[in-house]
């Protein structure tokens, strides 16, 4: 059975970062050998930050319909995607990958994010800075303009 704990890094020791942590590390047996996979578990801001830059972008383009036809093109531009057949020409296409939580780790967001930036300020809105795009996904983060 797989139990998951929220762990960080004190001098060279992981240690729980709460004490619900504390509580189920106390709970697994001594002296046993354990395998521990570690993750940096996404930034919910940062997620939330991307989902303000596409309403940030969307209302300035005109080649997508909707906000998740332009998240799944951003996507797959970033290089965040899989081929698949398509059944009605045979021909390979590319589909976008998930970018939920528990499919893309902080350490993975992160370039991933910057690369989207850059394809929106050079493909999408050519001439706009990034000083601009920020803080026009920052008006939307913290309310300043509707989303």
């Amino acid at each position: 059975m797989a139990t998951t704990l929220y762990m960080k890094r004190v001098m060279d020791r992981l240690v729980p970062a709460d004490r619900i942590s504390a509580e189920l590390l106390g709970d697994l047996p001594a002296d046993a050998q354990l395998t521990c996979k570690i993750t940096q578990p996404r930034n919910p801001k940062h997620h939330n930050k991307f989902f303000a830059l596409l309403h940030a972008v969307f209302p300035h383009q005109s080649a997508y319909l909707s906000r998740d036809d332009l998240r799944d093109e951003l996507t797959i531009a970033a290089g965040h995607f899989h081929m698949v057949k398509d059944i009605r020409t045979g021909q390979q296409k590319p589909v976008a990958d998930s970018i939920a939580f528990d499919k893309m780790d902080q350490k993975a967001f992160e370039p991933f994010y910057d690369a989207v930036v850059n394809i929106v300020l050079t493909r999408i809105l050519p001439g706009v800075g990034r000083r601009d795009l920020e803080a026009q996904v920052m008006d939307i983060l913290e309310g300043r303009r509707a989303a």
